[in-house]
């Protein structure tokens, strides 16, 4: 149906729990909980289908399709520089004069 992962769809459950009647946050959350901890690897196939039609009622897919994702910041590292770099002179092999 879609690409998105068992964890990510609880979690964006998760993110908007008071919409959820209360029995279903507490399923969703003890799942999320299960599959970060690895006592469960995948959601079974009536899990999974209750959880995305959850999340696809709710249109949270759409919810974070329009967030447009942010912007990667440049950190500029100056250039390092070693003792010898930092010699104005060229240097000379040693015993030469």
């Amino acid at each position: 149906m879609s690409s998105l992962t068992d964890l990510n769809i609880l979690r964006a459950l998760h993110s908007v729990k008071d919409k959820l009647t209360s029995g279903e946050a507490t399923s969703f959350r003890r799942m999320l909980e299960d599959l970060e901890r690895g006592t469960v690897v995948r959601l079974s196939k009536k899990q999974r289908i209750w959880v995305e039609q959850k999340y696809h009622q709710l249109n949270l897919g759409q919810l974070y399709r329009d967030t447009p994702p942010p912007k990667a910041k440049k950190i500029k590292v100056p250039p390092v520089v070693f003792p010898w770099e930092a010699n104005p002179s060229p240097m000379k092999p040693p015993g030469r004069s």
